[in-house]
C-alpha cells in the first residue's frame, strides 16, 4: 500500500497531516471494513431466504422491488441534504455516524432472523439497512473527491478505500472456515455471527476514523456564501422546491455526468443480475456450495492485492482506460460463467471465474469513483455550487437500483422457467436454461452497452487539472472580493 505515499512524494508534499498522508488515508477509509464486512452478505440473502426460511424467490424479487422505490426518495434526499449541511457547517460527520448506527442495527435483525420470517419482517429490515447503508455511503464518497484534489490524488485515495473495502469482504469470507462451524458452507449461522460481529466493527473502525482522518477543505469564502444562500433559502420553502428542481436541470445539462451514467447503468445491471443468482448457481447449479466461500475468499484477497495494480493503470493511462479494462474483465467473468458445466467444474474454475469478475469489479470501483468526483468538480465549475454528494447520491441509487432491478429480473426469469433452489435436481431442463440465461448471457450483453458508453467519455487527467485550477482561480477571486467589499464598507474610524 504504498500508493498514498508515492502520490504525496510526486506533489512534492512531506507535511505528514497532508490529507494524503497514508495514515491520513487509512483513516478515512477505515469505516468502509466494517460497512462493506456487513454489506457482503446482502447479495446472499436471496439465495439463504430461499432455501432456508421458505421465501418464493417471486416474493424476494417482490420485495427487493418495493425496496428500491423507497430508494428512489431517499437516496437523492440525502445526497441534498449532505451538500446542505456541508455547505453549513463543511462537515458530513453526522450522516456517517447516523448512517453507521442504523446499519449495525438493521444488518443484526436481517442476519438473525427469526424461525418462521415473513416478507413483511425481510422487506422493513431491508428497508433501514440500505437506509443506513446510504446515510454513510455517499456522504463518505463525496467527502473522498473534497479530500483529493487531482485526478491521481483521487485514483489514489479511492484505491486506499477500495482496499479498505476489500479487508471487511475478506473477514466476512474467512467467518465459514472457523472452527465451530461443521461446514466452509454459507449458512444462516453464518449470516447470525456476522450481525454479532459487524455493531463491534462499526464501533472500533469509527474511532479510528474520527482520530485520524483528515478534514475536507471546506474552501471557506465559498462555504461562507453558500451558508448564506442556504439561509435564505430556509426562510423561503418556495425557493427550495425550485432549488430541487434546479438540482435535476443541473444534472441534465452536465454532459459527462450523463456519458457516465450511461456506462454505470447497463454496467450495474448486469452486474446485478449476477451477484443476485451466483450463490444460487454455484449452489443449486454446479453443486458446489461447499466451495463458495473458499472461491470468494481466494478472490477477495486478490482484489485486496489488485488495488495498488489498478491505482498504477488509473494514474499511468487515466481513469477511463481503467474502467475499459475492467468492463471487459467483467465481460469475461460472465462469459466463463455461461460455460461452466456441473460435474466439470471444480473449485479452480470457480476461482477462476470469481477472480476474472473481482478484478473487473476492482478496477470498475475505482475508476468510477474518481471518475465521478470527476464529474462533481466539473459541475461545481459549471455551476457554481458544490453538488458532490448529490452527484454520489446518483451512484449510489444507481448501484442499489441496479442489484434491485437486476436482481429482480434475474430472480423473475429464473423462477419463470421454474428453478427452484430449494430442490438438488430440477424437474424440468428448462430450469436450467433459464437460470444461465439470466446469470450470463443476458448481464454479458449489458456490459457490451457499457462498454460502448465508456468509449464516449471525454473528461481526462489533463482536462481535470484545468478544471481544478479554475475552480482554485474562482475561490481566490471570491476571497479578493469579500476582502475589498469588508475593506470598502468599514467606516473611516476603524
Amino acid at each position: 500500500m504504498k500508493l498514498a505515499g508515492e502520490v504525496i512524494k510526486q506533489n512534492g508534499s512531506k507535511d505528514e497531516d497532508s490529507p494524503l498522508a497514508l495514515y491520513r488515508c487509512i483513516g478515512y477509509a477505515v469505516p468502509c471494513v466494517a460497512t462493506m464486512f456487513l454489506f457482503t452478505p446482502i447479495t446472499l440473502l436471496q439465495g439463504i431466504y430461499a432455501k432456508y426460511y421458505g421465501l418464493t424467490l417471486g416474493s424476494i424479487a417482490a420485495v427487493i422491488l418495493v425496496t428500491r422505490l423507497f430508494d428512489v426518495i431517499s437516496d437523492p434526499l440525502i445526497g441534498y441534504w449532505s451538500d446542505r449541511y456541508q455547505a453549513r457547517t463543511g462537515s458530513r460527520q453526522p450522516f456517517l455516524v447516523a448512517g453507521g448506527i442504523l446499519l449495525a442495527l438493521a444488518s443484526y435483525f436481517l442476519y438473525s432472523p427469526p424461525a418462521q420470517v415473513t416478507v413483511v419482517y425481510f422487506g422493513a429490515w431491508l428497508i433501514l439497512f440500505y437506509l443506513g447503508f446510504t446515510l454513510f455511503e455517499i456522504p463518505h464518497l463525496a467527502l473522498g473527491g473534497e479530500l483529493a484534489k487531482h485526478s491521481k490524488d483521487k485514483a489514489a485515495l479511492y484505491s486506499v478505500r477500495s482496499a479498505a473495502a476489500y479487508v471487511g469482504l475478506i473477514l466476512f469470507y474467512i467467518i465459514p472456515f472457523l472452527p465451530f462451524f461443521d461446514s466452509s458452507a454459507i449458512t444462516p449461522e453464518t449470516l447470525r455471527l456476522c450481525g454479532m460481529i459487524g455493531p463491534v466493527l462499526i464501533l472500533l473502525t469509527f474511532l479510528l476514523y474520527f482520530k485520524t482522518a483528515p478534514s475536507a477543505d471546506a474552501r471557506p469564502e465559498m462555504t461562507r456564501d453558500l451558508k448564506e444562500i442556504t439561509d435564505k433559502h430556509d426562510q423561503n420553502p418556495k425557493i427550495r422546491k425550485q432549488e430541487l428542481v434546479l438540482l435535476l436541470r443541473v444534472f441534465q445539462r452536465n454532459r459527462p455526468f450523463l456519458i457516465l451514467a450511461g456506462a454505470m447503468l447497463p454496467y450495474g445491471l448486469g452486474l446485478g443480475m449476477w451477484y443476485s443468482l451466483i450463490f444460487i448457481y454455484v449452489d443449486g447449479y454446479l453443486g458446489l456450495g461447499e466451495q463458495f466461500a473458499s472461491m470468494y475468499l481466494v478472490a477477495m484477497i486478490v482484489g485486496l492485492i489488485s488495488t495498488p495494480l489498478w491505482y498504477k493503470v488509473a494514474a499511468t493511462y487515466g481513469n477511463k482506460t481503467a474502467f475499459a479494462v475492467a468492463v471487459i474483465l467483467t465481460l469475461a467473468s460472465f462469459t466463463y460463467t455461461g460455460m461452466l458445466k456441473p460435474g466439470e467444474a471444480g473449485l479452480v474454475e470457480l476461482i477462476a471465474l470469481k477472480v476474472l469478475n473481482i478484478l473487473g469489479a476492482a478496477g470498475a470501483g475505482i475508476a468510477m469513483y474518481s471518475l465521478l468526483s470527476e464529474v462533481a468538480d466539473y459541475g461545481t465549475w459549471k455551476f457554481g455550487v458544490n453538488r458532490s454528494a448529490s452527484y454520489f447520491s446518483v451512484y449510489v441509487f444507481f448501484g442499489k437500483f441496479n442489484m434491485a432491478i437486476g436482481g429482480t429480473l434475474s430472480l423473475g426469469i429464473a423462477g419463470w422457467y421454474g428453478f427452484d433452489p430449494s430442490l438438488p435436481i430440477q424437474a424440468e431442463a428448462a430450469a436450467t436454461t433459464g437460470l444461465i440465461l439470466a446469470t450470463a448471457w443476458l448481464p454479458a450483453g449489458l456490459i457490451l452497452v457499457s462498454l460502448a458508453f465508456v468509449a464516449g467519455i471525454s473528461l481526462n487527467s489533463h482536462r481535470h487539472d484545468i478544471i481544478r485550477r479554475r475552480l482554485a482561480a474562482r475561490e481566490l477571486r471570491l476571497k479578493k472580493g469579500r476582502e475589498f467589499f469588508e475593506q470598502s464598507s468599514c467606516p473611516k474610524t476603524c
